[in-house]
């Protein structure tokens, strides 16, 4: 359980996870940490996720209503992972 645990925080301040009480004005004193654009980068889709892909493309060719979490169904049935 946490230290705070059944004490209330006065009007104006709130609970620290630690148990102290913080003033809600301090929290604008402190100026916010600008972010700097990082370049993410994608992971590249597993063999499974491929294979998935595929299934529900061919399923969504035949019907409009075809949905992903039956192109998974169908696809587990057809699927055959690459030996290590």
């Amino acid at each position: 359980m946490p230290k705070h645990y059944g004490k209330k925080a006065p009007k104006g301040s709130h609970m620290m996870p630690d148990g102290s009480i913080m003033k809600d004005s301090d929290m604008d004193d402190k100026p916010m940490k600008k972010t700097t654009a990082k370049a993410k980068g994608t992971r590249k889709p597993s063999s499974w996720n491929q294979h998935v892909s595929k299934v529900y493309q061919a399923g969504k060719k035949k019907n409009a209503d075809y949905k992903y979490s039956q192109a998974m169904k169908d696809a587990k049935k057809t699927y055959k992972p690459a030996k290590k």
